[in-house]
C-alpha cells in the first residue's frame, strides 16, 4: 500500500512529519502561553513585616535568552512585593517595562499549572494509530508502525516537558500582572506548584492586611 516507506523517500517524508507535528505543537503552545520564563530566583519570607516577602526573578526560556542573560544584555524580568505594594519589571531588546499596583487594590489571584493539550491530543491519536498497525498485523519492524510510534513519541515528550506554573494578581482597570515559568535546569531554581500556591497565600494575606487597614484609614475621623 505505501511501497515507498522502505526508501530513502520515505525515510525523508517520515522525518518531515515529525518535525511539522513538533513544530506545530511548539508553535501553538508558545503562542498560547506568551513568553515562558526560566527562574533565575524565588525568594519568600513570610515574616511579619518583612521588607521583601517575595522576589521572583526569571529569564526569557530559550537558549538565546540565556545568551542575553550571561551577557547581562537585557535585565531580568522581575516580581517584587513589599509589604504595600507589587511590582512587576520586564526587559527585553526591545525596552523596558514597569507595572505597579498597590496590593489594596488588588482584587483577586490565581495560581496553577498548564499542559500543552494539543500535545495530549496528538499523543493519543498517534498512540492509537500504533496499537491499530499492531491489532491489523503490522509488525513493530514495518514502516507505518514508526510512523506513527515517533510522532506519539515526540508528543508525549512536548506534552510533559510543557508544563508551566503560573502566578497571576488581578488589578482592575489595568493588565494583569501575572507571570508564567517553568523550572530552570542550569540555574537549578525547581518551583512547582506547592510553592508557587504558598506564595499566592503570601500574597492573599498581605492584600488583605492592606485592604483592612486602608478601610481602617478610611473610617478614622479627621483630626480637628
Amino acid at each position: 500500500m505505501f511501497p515507498f516507506l522502505g526508501s530513502g523517500i520515505g525515510l525523508i517524508l517520515g522525518l518531515g512529519w515529525c518535525l511539522v507535528v513538533f513544530i506545530a505543537i511548539w508553535q501553538w503552545w508558545a503562542g498560547a502561553q506568551g513568553v515562558t520564563l526560566v527562574l533565575t530566583s524565588f525568594r519568600m519570607d513570610a515574616t511579619p513585616g518583612a521588607v521583601t516577602p517575595l522576589e521572583i526573578t526569571g529569564r526569557v526560556s530559550g537558549v538565546v535568552g540565556w545568551l542575553l542573560n550571561l551577557a547581562k544584555a537585557v535585565a531580568p524580568v522581575e516580581l517584587r512585593l513589599t509589604q504595600h505594594d507589587a511590582t512587576l519589571r520586564w526587559a527585553s531588546l526591545s525596552g523596558v517595562s514597569q507595572q505597579y499596583a498597590p496590593l489594596a487594590n488588588v482584587t483577586s489571584t490565581e495560581c496553577g499549572y498548564r499542559r500543552s493539550f494539543v500535545a495530549f491530543l496528538v499523543t493519543l491519536l498517534f498512540g492509537l494509530g500504533t496499537v491499530m498497525v499492531l491489532v491489523s498485523g503490522g509488525g513493530p519492524n514495518s514502516d507505518l508502525f514508526m510512523l506513527n510510534l515517533v510522532p506519539a513519541a515526540i508528543a508525549c515528550a512536548i506534552y510533559y516537558f510543557s508544563k508551566r506554573v503560573h502566578i497571576t494578581l488581578n488589578v482592575p482597570a489595568s493588565p494583569r500582572m501575572s507571570l508564567s515559568f517553568k523550572p530552570s535546569v542550569v540555574e537549578r531554581v525547581n518551583i512547582d506548584v506547592p510553592e508557587a500556591i504558598r506564595a499566592v497565600e503570601l500574597v492573599n494575606s498581605l492584600v488583605l492586611a492592606n485592604r483592612a487597614n486602608g478601610f481602617a484609614i478610611a473610617a478614622r475621623p479627621a483630626a480637628a
